[in-house]
C-alpha cells in the first residue's frame, strides 16, 4: 500500500508535507508510510479516500481506478464545505456577493476569468 500512497500524493502534485497537512498529520507520519515503515491505519484510508476522492479498491488492492469519479455538482459542494468551515471572512464574502450578480456581471466575471486563464 506504501507505493500506492505515494503514487496518489504524486498524481495530485503534492508534497508530503501538504498531503500530511490535509490529512491532519506531519511530513514525517507521510514519510514513514510511504518507506513503509508505518501501516496506514484504517483511519488514515478512510481519511485519504475522503479527503483526495481516492478509490479505496485502489488503495487497498491496486484495482481500479485511483480516483473516484465525481460530479461537478459534487465537487462545488465539497469545495463550498471546505471554504466555509475554513473561516476566512474575505472568501465568504467573496463567495456571498458573487450570488447577488445579475446575468450582465456575471459575464464580466466570466470574461475576466477567461482572460486569466488565457494568460493574456
Amino acid at each position: 500500500m506504501k507505493e500506492r500512497v505515494k503514487a496518489i500524493r504524486i498524481a495530485l502534485g503534492m508534497s508530503m508535507e501538504s498531503f500530511g497537512a490535509r490529512l491532519g498529520v506531519t511530513r514525517a507520519t507521510i514519510s514513514r508510510i510511504e518507506s513503509g515503515v508505518n501501516n496506514v491505519t484504517p483511519q488514515m484510508l478512510i481519511g485519504i479516500c475522503r479527503e483526495f476522492n481516492v478509490n479505496k479498491e485502489y488503495l487497498e488492492t491496486g484495482s481500479g481506478d485511483m480516483f473516484v469519479k465525481v460530479s461537478d455538482d459534487e465537487q462545488l459542494a465539497k469545495l463550498l464545505g471546505a471554504v466555509f468551515t475554513d473561516g476566512d471572512e474575505f472568501i465568504k464574502k467573496t463567495f456571498l456577493a458573487l450570488g447577488q450578480l445579475s446575468p450582465q456581471q456575471w459575464q464580466l466575471v466570466k470574461d475576466f476569468v477567461d482572460k486569466i486563464k488565457s494568460g493574456t
